[in-house]
């Protein structure tokens, strides 16, 4: 399939790479309605498919903040339930992960501007902070265990044995640190993992 030839790809990284910068350079990342619709309809079609979230980091990476911040906010022509979506609030999960550690404090770390912080010195300051970077093996282990025949090797390699899980042997309090460090509701994570084990 055309979308998946490497050297097609590569140029496309390339022009939406070049454009961006120009763009920037020019107008400032506050303006997003500048760039060509090829670059637009190009970046919008990588944003919305897990598959490609590999070559949003590949555009992505090396890009000035401000550079990073004008391809994140462009608007999605053919965004659903309306068009014209900035990318960032309707792009695949894993490409939103992705997104987010380029804009995000040590690539991992992202902060609610509206919780206060938890202390604060003179010479320090201590805020609440979400710790996403494990939230691509999340949404990974996700999706093996919403298939109607997951496949025990695939889960096996990622954190565990879906056998495990079957026959109730991870301990409560492992899953459920997991699930905070997450960002997850504890409740809410113990109840989708009791239904999780009716279903077996």
């Amino acid at each position: 399939y055309y979308r998946d030839e490497k050297d097609r790809r590569e140029r496309l990284k390339t022009l939406i790479r070049k454009e961006a910068v120009n763009r920037t350079a020019k107008v400032g990342a506050d303006d997003t309605s500048s760039v060509s619709d090829m670059t637009r309809l190009a970046w919008c079609w990588m944003c919305t498919s897990n598959d490609y979230a590999g070559l949003v980091a590949d555009v992505l990476k090396g890009l000035p903040i401000d550079v990073v911040h004008f391809l994140i906010s462009l608007e999605n022509p053919n965004s659903e339930p309306t068009p014209n979506i900035p990318i960032m609030q309707c792009s695949a999960p894993k490409c939103a992960v992705v997104m987010k550690s380029r804009v995000s404090f040590l690539g991992r770390y992202t902060f609610d501007p509206m919780e206060p912080p938890l202390h604060k010195t003179e010479t320090s300051i201590v805020l609440k902070a979400k710790d996403i970077g494990a939230m691509e093996k999340y949404l990974h282990i996700q999706t093996i265990l919403s298939e109607s025949d997951p496949d025990i090797d695939d889960y096996s390699h990622s954190c565990g044995s879906v056998y495990g899980i079957k026959k109730s042997a991870i301990e409560v309090n492992t899953f459920t640190r997991f699930c905070e460090k997450l960002g997850l509701d504890k409740s809410r994570s113990i109840g989708e993992a009791e239904a999780l084990l009716r279903d077996f």
